[in-house]
């Protein structure tokens, strides 16, 4: 190691950080404007659009009546989208509704991912389901219904919402988000 090279880097590192200091003070004892050239910032605005796919089931309101054993159709609404597959979480107000089954065979996305999840005593089903794999791939680009719920009514009200959370999405070719822009609820009341 050599002891003069780093006396040297020393002194040279010093000068340079009086150097830089006393540039500083004559500029703000002067009062010199320097100013630097500008960069002009681009702002990419990215396109958004309102109209994306919708979840939605059968009816907007329904009217059972106290015990009653009825269904409902989840359906989808592509809206222009290739849809490919959905998450669906859906709760409902376990004092006035059950859930007995849910049926995810009789529709386009039959390529089953999760098995439905009754949960009753929290009010709450989900499943996964998607379209199978084909070559070429056949995605829903029509109205299709996904599912149909078998529901027992428990006890009166003159209207609960069977709703879809804000976690269910759809996935569809070319999009890297989820596609859903309308999870539409149902109100069901129950009579005597």
């Amino acid at each position: 190691m050599n002891f003069r090279k780093i006396k040297l880097s020393r002194k040279t590192i010093l000068f340079s950080l009086i150097g830089i200091a006393g540039i500083a003070f004559v500029i703000s004892f002067f009062n010199i404007n320097i100013s630097l050239p500008k960069f002009e910032k681009k702002v990419v605005k990215q396109e958004v659009t309102k109209d994306g796919s919708v979840i939605y089931f059968e009816n907007e309101k329904k009217t059972v009546l106290v015990g009653e054993n009825f269904s409902m159709d989840v359906h989808i609404d592509p809206v222009g989208k290739k849809i490919t597959g959905t998450e669906v979480h859906i709760n409902f107000d376990k004092n006035y509704f059950q859930v007995d089954d849910v049926k995810l065979d009789d529709s386009q996305m039959s390529l089953v991912l999760q098995k439905p999840i009754i949960d009753n005593a929290t009010g709450k089903v989900s499943f996964v389901v998607a379209i199978p794999a084909t070559d070429p791939v056949v995605p829903v680009t029509a109205k299709s219904k996904i599912a149909t719920l078998t529901m027992k009514s428990l006890s009166l009200t003159s209207g609960s919402n069977i709703e879809f959370a804000t976690s269910t999405f759809a996935t569809a070719i070319g999009e890297v988000e989820d596609v859903l822009s309308k999870r539409k609820a149902v109100t069901v009341s129950v009579e005597k």
